[in-house]
Parts: C-alpha cells; structure tokens; sequence
C-alpha cells in the first residue's frame, strides 16, 4: 500500500467516523464532546477511565469557548 492510499484511508476512515459533525448543524455538543473524549480514554489506564473521563468531560464543559464550534 503506497503511503497516498493509506493517508486516503486514514482520511476516509476519519470522514466515516466523524463526518456527520461537519455535515449537521444540529449534531449537539455534548454528543461531540464525549465522543472526541472517549477516543482520548486509550490513553488512560483501564482502573482510572470512568474518574478521568467524568472530570475532563467536565473540564471542557465549564471552559467551553462559545465562539468556536467543536
């Protein structure tokens, strides 16, 4: 596979995944925000993620600029 076809795949895949947040303006930011954050959640060790989750899913939503879209 020749690197163009797997930056096309990676774009594709991203698209597939997160592509209706680009196209509905309705999609709310909640559901936008957990999402970007459960992605995040590989990162943290399996004992903490229900803790970490809840405290950064909180973080954002005090500190939320609302002049940008997420």
């Amino acid at each position: 596979m020749s690197i163009f076809d797997k930056i096309n795949k990676r774009l594709s895949d991203n698209l597939y995944r997160h592509g209706h947040y680009l196209t509905d303006p309705h999609a709310k930011d909640h559901d936008k925000i957990v999402e970007m954050v459960d992605d995040l959640m590989e990162f943290v060790k399996e004992d903490a993620k229900k803790d970490v989750r809840g405290k950064v899913i909180n973080l954002i939503r005090r500190h939320k600029r609302h002049d940008v879209e997420i």
